[in-house]
């Protein structure tokens, strides 16, 4: 697995029924896989747990990843280290698509943690705040460049993301110029 380069799971890859995804995408192509197209017949609309889904996948070399148009979080209440380390050394650009909905969220702790070449991270037209108790920790920590832009189609996401705790986010560069309203 860990010198996989390509991964084609054909268009017969059919997810609608799955409701935990935990660890899937776990070291997928470690050293070696530079781009992940899940296409259109990844429909996550059902998946309670995300957990680890894409932790460490193509860590020292992807590229791209392509969630395809069904990538739906609306279900979701674990999504605790989802991309952690995903595209790691490489990749610049993450694309959530319009269904990265977190309403029912308990865990995102290290949901992007060290996905630190990131310039843009598109969070959607769907993300929004988190419930109160949930354990958002290291939730953004060391995720993007100190220049990385961060996409949100409300001002109460960009609101929420302005006063996260600076424990849980990158340091440098945590203002409107760089969390932007779509």
């Amino acid at each position: 697995y860990m010198s996989m380069v390509t991964l084609d799971l054909g268009n017969n890859f059919y997810t609608s029924n799955v409701t935990n995804m935990k660890n899937t995408f776990l070291g997928c192509g470690y050293m070696s896989l530079i781009s992940l197209d899940l296409k259109d017949n990844f429909d996550t609309s059902n998946v309670i747990s995300m957990n680890g889904m894409f932790r460490d996948c193509g860590y020292t070399s992807m590229i791209t990843l392509n969630l395809g148009n069904k990538f739906d979080t609306s279900n979701v209440t674990n999504m605790e280290g989802m991309f952690l380390r995903c595209g790691y050394t490489l990749m610049l650009e993450l694309d959530l698509g319009d269904k990265f909905v977190t309403t029912k969220v308990e865990n995102m702790k290290s949901l992007f943690y060290r996905c630190e070449n990131l310039e843009k991270l598109y969070l959607g037209n769907c993300f929004n705040e988190v419930k109160e108790n949930a354990d958002i920790t290291n939730v953004l920590y060391n995720c993007g460049t100190s220049t990385c832009k961060y996409y949100v189609s409300t001002a109460d996401a960009q609101t929420w993301l302005l006063n996260l705790n600076s424990n849980y986010r990158r340091t440098e560069n945590w203002n409107e110029e760089y969390i932007l309203v779509q």
